[in-house]
C-alpha cells in the first residue's frame, strides 16, 4: 500500500488560516455571550417603556375560561393600563419561585401572585400598596359523612401541612406551631401554584394544604369532598411584588391607591370577592 502524499504547502496554509478563523470566532462568541445578560428563552420580553408583568395562574390572579382571560389582578392591571397609559406585557407562570427568580434578575418588573404582605418574606423585594385583603385557610378532604380531621388549628399538632414553595404560608404555619405549643410539619411543594396545590389535595395526592381564602372559595364549589372552613391566619394585606430599585415603584403605589377609590375597582371587587 502506497503512503499517502504529503499535503501541499498551499493546503497547509489554508488549514491554518481556517483554524485561526475558527478559534477567533469561538473567542468572540464567548466574549459576546459573557457580556450579554442571560434572559430565559421561554419569555418573549418587551422592551422600552413596556412593563414585563409575571402573573400567576390562579383564580385571584389570572385564569382562562373558554377563550376568555380573567382574574381580579389581571383585570385590575388592565384597568390601570387603560386609564393611566402604562403598557404592560403579561407572562403567565405556574411556579411562584420562577417569578421570584425572574424578579430578582430583572427579567420581570412586577410579580403578581397570592403573596401576603408579611415582613418575613420580602427577600429584598418591595411590596406594592395593598391591593385587597385576604386570609389563609386550611384545605382538607371530608370523609363520606362530611366530617373533617381538623376542625380547629389546635388539631394541627403533629400533622403535615403543604404550602407552595416561596410563599409566606410557611412562615405563618411555623408561627402557628409556636402558638399552639405543638409541632406542625411543613412541606413545600415546588413548581406549582396555589390552585394546583388545592387540586392535589382534592384528589388525595396531598393530605392538607394552606392557601388564600379567596382562592379556596373560587375552587371549592368544584370539589364536593373539600372543606375550607378552618382559618389559619388573621386578615392580611395582599400586594404585588417589585424590585426594591424599580424606578416606577412609587408611581405604581400611587396608581393602586387612586384606583381603589373608583367605581371600577369596586365593580371588580364585588365581581370576584362577593
Amino acid at each position: 500500500m502506497k503512503p499517502l502524499p504529503a499535503p501541499k504547502k498551499k493546503t497547509l496554509s489554508a488549514y491554518l488560516l481556517l483554524l485561526v478563523g475558527v478559534v477567533a470566532c469561538m473567542f468572540m462568541l464567548k466574549k459576546c455571550s459573557s457580556a450579554s445578560p442571560t434572559v430565559p428563552s421561554q419569555y418573549d420580553l418587551a422592551s422600552g417603556d413596556t412593563l414585563n408583568v409575571a402573573i400567576e395562574y390562579a383564580p385571584m390572579s389570572m385564569y382562562t375560561f373558554a377563550d376568555t382571560l380573567g382574574g381580579f389582578n389581571y383585570d385590575l392591571l388592565r384597568v390601570i393600563s387603560s386609564q393611566y397609559g402604562i403598557v404592560m406585557k403579561f407572562h403567565p407562570l405556574v411556579s411562584r419561585e420562577e417569578g421570584l427568580a425572574g424578579l430578582a434578575d430583572s427579567t420581570f418588573d412586577l410579580l403578581v401572585a397570592d403573596i401576603p404582605a408579611t415582613l418575613g418574606q420580602q427577600r429584598g423585594f418591595r411590596y406594592s400598596e395593598p391591593v385587597f385583603l385576604d386570609r389563609q385557610v386550611l384545605v382538607q378532604r371530608k370523609d363520606s359523612l362530611g366530617k373533617v380531621e381538623v376542625s380547629s388549628v389546635l388539631d394541627l399538632g403533629g400533622r403535615t401541612v403543604w404550602v407552595v414553595k416561596g410563599s409566606p404560608m410557611a412562615t405563618r404555619i411555623a408561627n402557628l406551631s409556636e402558638e399552639i405549643g405543638d409541632t406542625i410539619y411543613i412541606r413545600e411543594y415546588e413548581s406549582t401554584s396555589s390552585e394546583q396545590l388545592f387540586i392535589l389535595t382534592a384528589i388525595g395526592d396531598v393530605d392538607m394544604c394552606v392557601v388564600n381564602e379567596h382562592t379556596a372559595h373560587a375552587l371549592v364549589g368544584k370539589y364536593d369532598n373539600i372543606d375550607v372552613s378552618t382559618k389559619v391566619s388573621f386578615t392580611q394585606f395582599q400586594s404585588w411584588l417589585m424590585r426594591a430599585d424599580f424606578y416606577l415603584a412609587d408611581s405604581i403605589d400611587s396608581l393602586i391607591d387612586d384606583i381603589k377609590h373608583t367605581e371600577g375597582y369596586h365593580h371588580l371587587y364585588n365581581r370576584y370577592m362577593k
